[in-house]
């Protein structure tokens, strides 16, 4: 495409640019973005009561992924200009790349507040514009919707090694099952998986033996399951509870196993 000159009052880049230096793709709107719908932020909250408890425990569940959605156009502006490699790069964006096997990650900025590593959720509402005499589009204009792009953390586990009781500990004066479930799983709400594999016994005195479960285990009675990766890379474990926890079940399967 021909160089077009910016739009720039006060000398503020109003144009939006996408890039994945992962996939080799690069495409600069020509026009300013009249709005941005940002999405919203928030997440999924679960209450969850049981014996003894005046008010329910509220936990949060999971996270909202952050979208921004806008209109853009792609315009041949003389008789020379092309749109159609412009138009395949945005393609490209949105379609599973044959060597990443997924789509590629990108870099969305827009002026100096609206930057996000994101992916293309959807290119839709496509309308072409007018043919030129060669047969070629004059404009084509699309809504874009982005999501923004968080590594998930995985950790990969032994499938011959069977699931067993990762360990237990005492229960201290005022122990509680959600208690003891926030400091082994950072999820109070995760007690009364705990709850029900001591068969309902709702209240806990000192002394008490405590299976601290796999997390695994308690995931699956949740009906909540690690999800890979949708991008399928790759990154570092960061969650250091999370480290401690799988390190005291190896610990504990070592010993059962003795």
């Amino acid at each position: 495409m021909s160089d077009q000159t910016e739009f720039k009052p006060n000398g503020i880049n109003q144009l939006w640019s996408l890039s994945s230096p992962e996939a080799s793709l690069s495409v600069t709107g020509q026009f300013p973005i009249e709005e941005i719908d940002l999405g919203s932020i928030g997440g999924t909250f679960a209450d969850i009561t049981s014996v003894n408890q005046a008010h329910p425990i509220t936990q949060w569940v999971r996270g909202n992924l952050e979208n921004i959605t806008f209109e853009a156009t792609l315009r041949a502006m003389d008789e020379d200009d092309e749109i159609g490699p412009a138009w395949e790069t945005m393609q490209k964006f949105a379609r599973r790349d044959s060597d990443l096997l997924r789509q590629p990650v990108c870099e969305f900025a827009y002026g100096s507040d609206i930057a996000m590593t994101c992916f293309v959720d959807s290119i839709s509402n496509i309308r072409a514009g007018y043919l030129r005499p060669d047969g070629s589009l004059r404009d084509i204009k699309f809504t874009v919707t982005l999501r923004r792009y968080v590594p998930s953390v995985q950790r990969s586990t032994d499938p011959s090694e069977p699931e067993s009781l990762s360990r237990f500990r005492y229960a201290k004066t005022g122990d509680s099952y959600e208690s003891i479930a926030f400091d082994e799983y950072n999820q109070a709400i995760f007690g009364e998986i705990l709850r029900r594999f001591h068969r309902y016994r709702p209240d806990l005195t000192e002394g008490d033996v405590v299976h601290v479960l796999p997390l695994n285990y308690v995931l699956k009675r949740r009906k909540i399951r690690p999800q890979a990766s949708q991008l399928n890379t790759s990154n570092e474990l960061t969650n250091t509870r999370l480290v401690d926890l799988f390190e005291a079940r190896d610990d504990a399967l070592k010993v059962i196993g003795e």
